[in-house]
């Protein structure tokens, strides 16, 4: 799905958002889990998909995200808190009783 410079962002976007997930889960109690990159929106950005109580979510990164987080600690930071901010809405959207 990805040519060789994304690849490297895009498993460690993964990497982080599992690790986002994990700590989400265990203090909500909720079942979360990353599932895999689902390609890209047509906006120049690429969502993976995030199961919330058996309910599938897509959180986006940008393009450039892809290329630059192994690279640049601002990005990842900035990634870092587009995932947990996507993570927060989704955990709203998707309420314990669906």
């Amino acid at each position: 799905m990805f040519g060789t410079a994304r690849q490297q962002g895009a498993d460690q976007i993964l990497e982080l958002a599992r690790r986002v997930v994990e700590e989400r889960a265990h203090t909500t109690g909720r079942s979360i889990r990353v599932i895999e990159w689902c390609g890209s929106d047509g906006k120049m950005n690429w969502e993976f998909v995030v199961q919330i109580d058996g309910h599938g979510c897509g959180l986006a990164v940008g393009d450039l995200d892809l290329l630059t987080f192994p690279h640049d600690e601002r990005v990842r930071a900035e990634v870092e808190e587009r995932i947990r901010h996507q993570m927060q809405c989704g955990l709203e959207i998707v309420s314990p009783s669906n």
